[in-house]
C-alpha cells in the first residue's frame, strides 16, 4: 500500500510540474505536432500529445482518422479544431485552461471524456453527447450540472472540487455506478436515492 501511494504521489507530482512548465509558442507547438504526425503517421487512429506544453493545435486537423486523442497537461485555452474529429470515442483534455466545452458539442461518438482540472463553468453544451459512459469534470468552476441530465448512458461521473449547489437532473442518469461530488457547496442531494445502480457515492466536504 505504501508503495502504491508513493507511485500515485510521484505521478501526480509529475503532472503538476508538467503543467507549470513554460508554454510553447504557436510556432513551437506546430513543430511538436508535426513531429508527432511523422511518428504516428497521418492515418493513425490514436495520438498522444500529453505534457508537451502546447498552446495551439494547428496541424492536428490532418489526422482525419482519429478515434482517440490525448491532450492532457498542456496549456490549451481553445480546442475548436477538435470539432472536426467526428469519429472520436476517447478524448482527454484534462489539465489545460479551457473555459468552454462548446467545441465538443457535436462529437456524438464520444464515450470517454476527461475534462479534469480546467476552468469550465458551464457544461450545457455536453448535452448532445448521449453516448458518453465516462465523464470527469473534477476541479473546474461548475455551479450547475445543467446539460448532463441527457447523458443517460453514463456509468461514471466525476464532479469533485467544483462549486455545485444543486444536483438537479442527475437523478435521470439511471446507469450511474460511480458519482463523486466531493468538496462542493451541496446542502441537498434529493433525487440521488433513485440511482439504484450506484456502487460508489462520495459526498464528503459539502456543507
Amino acid at each position: 500500500m505504501k508503495q502504491l501511494l508513493l507511485i500515485c504521489a510521484v505521478v501526480m507530482g509529475q503532472s503538476v510540474l508538467a503543467a507549470d512548465k513554460k508554454p510553447l509558442t504557436k510556432e513551437e507547438s506546430a513543430k511538436v505536432i508535426e513531429a508527432a504526425i511523422r511518428k504516428y503517421g497521418e492515418n493513425t487512429p490514436v495520438i498522444h500529445l500529453w505534457d508537451k506544453q502546447l498552446t495551439d493545435l494547428k496541424g492536428v486537423e490532418e489526422l482525419t482518422g482519429l478515434t482517440r486523442l490525448w491532450l492532457q497537461n498542456n496549456h490549451l485555452t481553445d480546442v475548436k479544431i477538435i470539432k472536426k474529429f467526428k469519429n472520436l470515442t476517447h478524448l482527454s483534455v484534462q489539465g489545460n485552461r479551457l473555459t468552454s466545452v462548446k467545441a465538443l458539442e457535436n462529437l456524438a461518438k464520444l464515450e470517454y471524456l476527461y475534462l479534469y482540472r480546467n476552468r469550465i463553468n458551464d457544461v450545457d453544451d455536453l448535452g448532445k453527447l448521449t453516448k458518453l459512459k465516462h465523464l470527469t469534470l473534477d476541479e473546474n468552476q461548475l455551479t450547475s450540472v445543467k446539460g448532463l441530465e441527457t447523458l443517460t448512458e453514463l456509468t461514471d461521473l466525476g464532479l469533485r472540487n467544483n462549486r455545485l449547489t444543486s444536483v438537479k437532473g442527475l437523478e435521470m442518469l439511471a446507469k450511474l455506478k460511480s458519482l463523486n461530488l466531493y468538496n462542493n457547496q451541496l446542502t441537498d442531494v434529493k433525487g440521488l436515492e433513485n440511482l439504484t445502480r450506484l456502487n460508489e457515492l462520495i459526498l464528503q466536504n459539502n456543507p
